[in-house]
C-alpha cells in the first residue's frame, strides 16, 4: 500500500547489530485491527523482529510537546550515561525521561502513560 509502512515489511528486514528504534510517531505500539485484537502486531513489534534490541514507542496518539520532552530527556540521559552500561543504559534513560514527564503531569496520565519500551 502506498504511504503505509506495514509491519510485515519491517519484520522481513534483518538488521545486524541494531540497537535502538525510537518510534516518535502516533500509535507505534497500537494494533488497530479488530481482526487481530488478541495479537501483538504493531510497528514496534516489527522493529523487534527486524533485530532491534530496544524499541521505544507509544500505545496511543501522544501530545507533540510530551513526545518532544521525552525524546530530549531520553537522548540527554542516554548520552550522559555510562558507555559500558550495556542494555541497562537505554532502559534507564527512557525510564528517567518518562518518569520526569509523569512527575510534571501526574494528574494527566493520557500524556505520559502511552510511552513504552520493549526489547532487551
Amino acid at each position: 500500500m502506498p504511504g503505509k509502512l506495514p509491519v510485515e515489511a519491517i519484520s522481513l528486514i534483518n538488521i545486524k547489530q541494531a540497537q535502538v528504534a525510537y518510534l516518535s510517531a502516533c500509535c507505534t505500539a497500537e494494533n488497530p485491527s479488530p481482526m487481530l485484537a488478541d495479537e501483538s502486531i504493531h510497528i514496534a513489534c516489527g522493529f523487534q523482529l527486524a533485530g532491534f534490541s530496544h524499541i521505544l514507542a507509544t500505545l496511543w496518539e501522544s501530545e507533540d510537546e510530551a513526545c518532544r520532552e521525552v525524546a530530549v530527556e531520553f537522548y540527554r540521559s542516554l548520552f550522559n550515561g555510562q558507555p559500558d552500561g550495556g542494555h541497562r543504559v537505554v532502559s534507564a534513560a527512557f525510564h528517567f525521561a518518562v518518569k520526569r514527564l509523569r512527575h510534571r503531569m501526574l494528574r494527566q496520565p493520557i500524556k505520559w502513560a502511552s510511552f513504552i519500551h520493549t526489547g532487551a
